[in-house]
């Protein structure tokens, strides 16, 4: 799941509730996708993980959520980044970071 919203528009407050429903509609996705593959052993449906985008202003934050026992839910933080808004932010390795970060993601889907 992912969810976008503005940087100036945005309080801590909104930012945990858009945590908490992408968290929430990403454990009801991962339910219903484990409910399915039920032919599956426990040790492999450990594997399965649901990735969370939440984009705020230019900041990126991923996380996965996967199911580590029955009932209980293990939500991970894989990485963070912020978009370049200066040349001297490109020249840091804005672009690079951007790359990797996307990266990720792509082996995440």
């Amino acid at each position: 799941t992912a969810e976008v919203a503005s940087h100036s528009r945005t309080t801590s407050s909104k930012l945990y509730n858009d945590k908490l429903k992408s968290v929430l509609a990403s454990k009801c996705h991962l339910n219903t996708l484990l409910n399915k593959l039920d032919n599956l052993n426990f040790i492999t449906l450990q594997g399965v993980y649901i990735p969370i985008v939440q984009i705020l202003g230019l900041s990126v934050t991923m996380h996965t959520l996967s199911l580590i026992d029955k009932k209980l839910y293990l939500l991970q933080k894989v990485t963070k980044f912020t978009f370049p808004r200066t040349s001297k932010d490109i020249r840091k390795g804005g672009i690079d970071k951007i790359i990797a970060g996307l990266s990720q993601l792509k082996k995440m889907v």
